[in-house]
Parts: structure tokens; sequence; C-alpha cells
């Protein structure tokens, strides 16, 4: 029997999403000996994936000298203006978050905490730089403190971070280029609820971090906990219908007893489990949903390893789930719509339909069961047209020379009389008219 999902392509649930991105920091780049050539190869797979979106750390101490003095051709600005690079040429949305100033290891001279207006004064400074001097139009976001309930641990303190910088970045009239964003928290959605309830003047987006793990994603918690946080936004923000709502860290994680060397993100399965959680995300609306993170590179370290390939002392070798991963990225891109359907998530299969705004479609199956599946999709008024099928699932997933997935085939499709496609256990599908 097969499981019938009926789509109405009138009915969205994200009007323009942003596309799925990854966290993509420099901080580690110069110690870890990254070479011009290795550059180039990271280049290569974010052009393959078509990596519409990353959100890249920034700290005030790469810059910031004290006694108002900035060196902006430090070793860290440098690395950080070689990935900005690439996103500009790209064409790429940036959410910049400056990590804050709070512990020790972010601490910055002149400046006693987060609240201090110093702080505020250091972010315009550098900000002005980054758009006004290097010329970068690809940062759109800005994000004040890095998961704020831990970093700080102090909402009145945090507040008034927020409102030292919104009030520093208007007086270089910087605030009309960027869309101010937090909170950024992590397992604490009273920050969320804080956020929006007392800065929603500052505020031009929200963002929120969650690492799931299995029963968050096999029960859909993912997808109710988005859209809790998005409704908050409606409901309480007087504006919060035009505010972009964004998942800002997405990653997987077992407990230690489970996997104690932290290699889960090694596996098959954690692929698997990262297109659940990108099916959740752009359900709830989300406007983006942004892994945790591009490569091993950015943040070496024992449990830290958590990219898409290893670092260049190990040989930068894909993982599995960067297949996984690269396939949403570039199947479904910034732009499209995420539309709605009358049986999307279930408790064996996970379903997504997105259409491009030039007329091009996707659709994302995966099967979450230990049984072969078979699914129908049906778009009302939807075209016949020839689609690729790409499938994730195996080691032996067809794939090139370079470890990028290859369609296994391509098949016409009517949209309108409704599409059958066959799951294997614990895999995905994903049929595609995208270019």
């Amino acid at each position: 029997m097969s499981h019938l999902v009926q789509i109405d392509q009138n009915n969205f649930l994200s009007k323009e999403f942003l596309g799925y991105g990854a966290e993509w920091d420099s901080c580690n780049y110069p110690r870890s000996g990254v070479t011009d050539e290795n550059f180039a190869l990271i280049r290569k797979r974010i052009e393959w994936m078509r990596m519409p979106v990353a959100r890249i750390m920034m700290i005030c101490h790469w810059c910031y000298r004290g006694n108002d003095k900035y060196d902006f051709e430090s070793e860290q600005m440098l690395a950080l203006y070689r990935h900005l690079d690439v996103c500009e040429e790209r064409g790429m949305t940036v959410l910049l978050a400056d990590w804050g100033c709070e512990p020790a290891w972010l601490k910055c001279p002149d400046v006693k905490d987060i609240s201090d207006p110093k702080y505020g004064d250091i972010i315009a400074v550098y900000m002005k730089h980054l758009l006004d001097v290097k010329g970068y139009t690809c940062i759109k976001y800005f994000i004040m403190c890095n998961e704020p309930n831990y970093e700080v641990g102090n909402m009145d303190r945090w507040r008034n971070g927020v409102l030292n910088v919104h009030a520093a970045l208007k007086r270089h009239g910087i605030t009309d280029r960027l869309l101010f964003t937090g909170s950024d928290q992590v397992d604490a959605p009273d920050w969320h609820r804080m956020a929006v309830d007392q800065l929603s003047g500052q505020l031009l987006a929200y963002d929120i971090h969650l690492y799931a793990d299995d029963w968050v994603l096999t029960d859909n918690w993912c997808h109710g906990y988005f859209k809790q946080c998005w409704d908050y936004v409606r409901e309480k923000d007087p504006n919060g219908g035009g505010k972009p709502c964004i998942v800002a860290e997405a990653g997987l994680e077992l407990n230690d007893k489970t996997d104690p060397d932290k290699t889960y993100n090694t596996t098959i399965a954690y692929g698997l489990g990262m297109i659940d959680y990108a099916i959740q995300g752009a359900v709830s609306g989300a406007a983006t949903i942004i892994a945790w993170m591009l490569d091993d590179n950015s943040h070496p370290g024992p449990g830290r390893t958590w990219g898409m390939w290893t670092d260049r002392n190990n040989g930068m070798k894909l993982k599995h789930w960067f297949r996984a991963w690269a396939l949403m990225t570039r199947y479904v891109p910034a732009g499209c719509r995420i539309l709605a359907g009358d049986k999307l998530l279930s408790t064996d299969i996970q379903t997504l339909v997105a259409k491009t705004p030039d007329g091009a479609w996707t659709i994302c199956i995966l099967n979450r069961s230990s049984e072969i599946k078979s699914v129908t999709v049906k778009v009302a008024g939807g075209p016949s047209i020839a689609m690729a099928r790409y499938v994730y699932g195996t080691e032996t997933d067809k794939q090139d020379a370079d470890g990028f997935p290859v369609a296994v085939d391509s098949r016409h499709c009517n949209l309108d009389a409704g599409v059958a496609v066959t799951c294997d256990p614990r895999s995905a599908v994903i049929l595609t008219s995208v270019l």
C-alpha cells in the first residue's frame, strides 16, 4: 500500500526559503595550515553544493588592539576575508555572528563585559570596515553573541548588550543594511521568548540552535519545537509575520555512553538524520537551516570534529553526511517555496516538496523504517516533467571521482497524476528537475 501525500502548490510553508547552509568559520584555518590548494578544494566542494547561505564567526579581538587602535590586516582578519570573498563572489547570504566578549577566551581589550557600550562601538567600527571599506554585500544578517544563555548567562546583561550594539550600528548608519538577529539560544526557549517580548524593536530576524538526538527526530519533536518558536514570533511581535525565523546551528548528537568517541557524524545514519532534520525544519516554516558545520578545519579537537569532511591533517576526506547535506543545499535552492501537504510528516516517512521561482521542482522522501516504503506525491495542477533521481543510504550510493552524488537515473513524472517513489529501508530519495 502506497503512502499518499497530496500537495497544494498554492499553500506554502516558507515563501522565500534562503536554502540550506552550513557554519563555515575561519578561526582555526591559519593554525590548521590550510594551503591555497586545500582552500581550492574546499571552494570546489562549496561550488558543487551551490551552498547559498553560511553562518560565519567574528570575534572583536581579531581586529581591536585596545586604546581605540584597530588592525584590519591581522592573520585572523585575513583568514576571515578569504571566506567572505568566496561568499561575495558566489552571491551567498552570510550571517555574521560576533561570538561575544565573555568568557575569557573571547575577552576583548577595554571591554568589561557584553553590556559595556565599548563592545557596541567596536562592533560598529569593524562592521563599517567590512561593509564600506571591504565592500561586502553578502553580509545580510548580524548576530550578537553565540548562545548567550551559556556564554553570558544573564538576560539583563545580554539585553543591554543588544541595545548598545544596535544603537552603535544605528549611529554608524548600518542598521538599514543588516538584519539584526537573535537570540541565538540553545536549549533555552525562554531566551527566545524574552528576545521576542523585549527586543522586537531591535531584532529584525530570530534564530535558535538545536542539537537533536534520535528521539527528538523520530517523534517529530524537532518540527514541533521549531513551529512553537516561530508561532510565538507571529503572535507576540507586531511585525513578526515578516521576520525570518532561522535555525542557525543544526546538528545531531548521541549521549556520551552511546557515542563516547564522538564518531556518530562519520556514519551513514548521521546523514539520514540530517535529512530528517532538514525536512522537519523546512516544514516548520524556517527560513533556513544551517548545519554545524562545513569542515573540521574550523574547530579541531576531540568531540568538535562535526564537519562534512576531515581537516587538512587528516586528508580532508569526505564523510558520508556530506552527500546527504549537499543534495539538500543543491536541489532545494534559495528562493524556492516549501509547499504544504496533508501528510508531510509521519512515523516512518518524511516528505519535502519545493518549487523554484523558475518552475523547477524537488521532492525528497525519507524512509526511516526497516521496511521498503512506497510513497505517491500528488501536486494538484502540477506539471509533467523530467526528474533526476538521487539516493542516499549506503556507502555505495552512486558518486563521482570527487565523491559528489550522481543521479541513479532520470524519469518522466506527472506531478498532477502523482509520482510514485519506492524508498528502501533507512534511505532517502531525491527527485529533482533543478538543473
